[in-house]
């Protein structure tokens, strides 16, 4: 009979693990190369960096994610093609990571399995970001909650070895995405002020936290120093404040209808059940949060991470907390219902339909998006084919539309000028007015002017006398 219960919850995990990766993976059915601008250009970085060339500027910062980009690459696989995969990759490994890390901690394989459902169910946009992309912020998720988990069991049985493997997993995040670093820092404070009596035992190894950022500092001292103290301590203040208008689409967001208001509701129940539990670790995360999300909305500044990360990282707060609530609610509820139902499998049978009606809830629009922060395509079929036909080519510099050059340097590996952002943006405009004028000699000048040998557009300019090497779908034309 144990036999049959482990195979059964073996079973449950499995499915939903299947039930996530299929979720998250649905927008790439039809579609299958990277959505978001951010993905091509870690593409272009990791890249770059099987080059030998280092990121330039704050990518500097990212360096551990592009690092393992790199390794998929050096591992023989296009990373434009494979990219697809990650995200729901990703996904499936979070949720696991958010199992074990909430089953250890409760006790209870219905909250484990409740916390990766309500993970699942998180939003995904352009603006945002998400599980549906592939970003420093995806690959940090399990680093976080793995942290968290590693952190927590090390303060709460006086386990050094564990506190030290956390600080492992803290740095991997700080040089892959340092805001998912920083943003624990408060949580942190909240956290270890409750288990004080740790703090004064082992106040030494905690002191490495505060290492990590100084070792970056030194070691990317050239990047941070600003020629003056002064200077560089204003630098240095970016990475800490975060001013309204920190994204290139600033939008404020009702966490309550955004994160869902029946998931928002059950986190409330949550934290008086996580109370009861003495699980501070898991009601100080998103109460923390929320006080930094409301400064925003008060100040339109926040610390530690910006708003739209702020947002997201307390929603990843809250997915414990509402899968408490909702299986504590409904042992209460079973409680009541065998006291005035005979049979237990209609008592079973009403917890079940409660149970779909919720996740029916919780998931209800979980693909539709607003204008604004709809899904984008960069490249097609058609774009992707004729850029991947310049690999026939010594390399050179492109001119091509600002969507499509995006994705040029990582199909091609030819330098572009001007990208959507990101990259020659000094010259987007220019690009931009020379396409929209459809005049030969502008796009000819432009492209002699930053000596672009190829030519790249998605309808034909035969009539310009340029030498046309490509035109299935799309058009590309030597000057050369």
């Amino acid at each position: 009979m144990g036999l049959d219960r482990k195979y059964f919850r073996l079973i449950l995990i499995s499915f939903t693990l299947l039930f996530i990766l299929l979720l998250v993976y649905a927008p790439h059915f039809s579609y299958k190369y990277p959505y978001h601008i951010d993905e091509w250009r870690h593409i272009s970085e990791s890249l770059k960096l099987s080059k030998g060339e280092l990121p330039q500027g704050y990518l500097i910062l990212e360096i551990g994610f592009n690092i393992f980009l790199l390794a998929i690459i050096k591992l023989g696989f296009d990373v434009v093609l494979i990219y697809k995969y990650l995200p729901a990759l990703f996904a499936v490994i979070s949720s696991l990571v958010l199992f074990f890390f909430i089953y250890k901690k409760m006790g209870r394989l219905y909250i484990a399995l409740f916390s990766m459902l309500f993970f699942a169910s998180l939003r995904s946009n352009v603006n945002l970001t998400g599980l549906w992309f592939f970003t420093p912020l995806t690959f940090a998720i399990p680093l976080i909650y793995l942290f968290f988990w590693l952190f927590s069991e090390g303060v709460e049985k006086n386990n050094l070895k564990s506190v030290y493997w956390s600080l492992f997993v803290y740095s991997i995040v700080f040089i892959s995405h340092p805001i998912s670093a920083t943003f624990m820092l408060p949580i942190l404070l909240v956290y270890l002020t409750i288990h004080r009596k740790f703090v004064k035992k082992h106040y030494k190894p905690l002191l490495i936290i505060l290492a990590v950022p100084a070792l970056m500092f030194i070691v990317l001292f050239e990047f941070f120093w600003q020629k003056t103290f002064i200077k560089t301590l204003k630098f240095l203040s970016t990475f800490i404040f975060f001013k309204y208008g920190w994204g290139v689409l600033e939008i404020r967001y009702n966490i309550i209808t955004f994160y869902g208001i029946l998931a928002f509701i059950l986190a409330i129940f949550g934290v008086y059940f996580a109370y009861r539990k003495r699980q501070y670790l898991l009601m100080a995360w998103p109460l923390t949060l929320l006080f930094f999300i409301l400064l925003f909305h008060l100040f339109s500044f926040t610390i530690f991470a910006p708003y739209q990360r702020l947002l997201y990282y307390t929603m990843l707060g809250l997915v414990p907390l509402s899968a408490i609530g909702l299986y504590y609610l409904l042992m209460l509820l079973k409680d009541l219902l065998k006291k005035w139902l005979k049979y237990i499998w209609a008592v079973n049978l009403i917890i079940s339909v409660i149970l779909i009606f919720v996740f029916a809830v919780v998931f209800q629009g979980y693909y539709k998006l607003g204008g604004q922060v709809a899904l984008y395509q960069l490249v097609d079929d058609n774009s992707y084919e004729a850029i991947k036909f310049l690999e026939n080519y010594p390399k050179t510099v492109v001119l091509a539309p600002v969507f499509t050059s995006t994705a040029i340097y990582p199909i091609s590996g030819h330098d572009i000028v001007a990208t959507l952002y990101f990259y020659g943006l000094n010259k987007r405009k220019l690009v931009e007015e020379a396409y929209l004028s459809g005049n030969c000699t502008n796009v000819s000048e432009l492209a002699k002017k930053n000596n672009a040998t190829f030519i790249l557009n998605d309808v034909s300019m035969g009539n310009c006398g340029w030498n046309e090497i490509y035109n299935d779908g799309y058009y590309i034309y030597s000057l050369k």
